[in-house]
């Protein structure tokens, strides 16, 4: 009886290590599913790398775009992974610029900025908030 008693709560504390070990990286798991996501579409061909940069926050993210992904996409999906998806921020507020010219907001289709493979030269956009006043 009293092996008993001593191995339920072993039990249960290896089972809580291997629960708080799957949880304790936040987001470990996902680069394995957007890397195979990645796969997928590079073979379907027609897609480009890009960089989107949150530059007032120092962070980066990289994208898999066609030339039909729109800037208003790239906007979406960009708030998701950088973690600016809270319900309080407008997309609309959200401008995006290249980053060789932030003077003026683009929008569209990337198929228009001359999309080429990802290298020194690559396209790296800026997404700034910029609410309205």
């Amino acid at each position: 009886m009293a092996q008993k008693s001593v191995l339920m709560p072993l039990v249960l504390a290896a089972a809580l290590c291997v629960l708080a070990l799957n949880t304790a990286f936040v987001g470990t798991q996902q680069p394995a599913l957007r890397a195979s996501r990645s796969r997928v579409a590079r073979q379907a061909g027609d897609v480009y790398e890009i960089f989107v940069t949150a530059s007032s926050v120092g962070m980066r993210t990289r994208m898999n775009v066609t030339p039909e992904t729109t800037i208003a996409s790239i906007v979406e999906d960009a708030r998701k992974s950088l973690g600016f998806d809270q319900p309080f921020l407008d997309s609309s507020d959200f401008k995006v610029y290249r980053k060789e010219d932030e003077s003026t907001p683009i929008g569209g289709k990337m198929g228009d900025m001359e999309l080429k493979p990802w290298g020194p030269e690559g396209i790296e956009l800026h997404v700034k908030y910029e609410p309205a006043v």
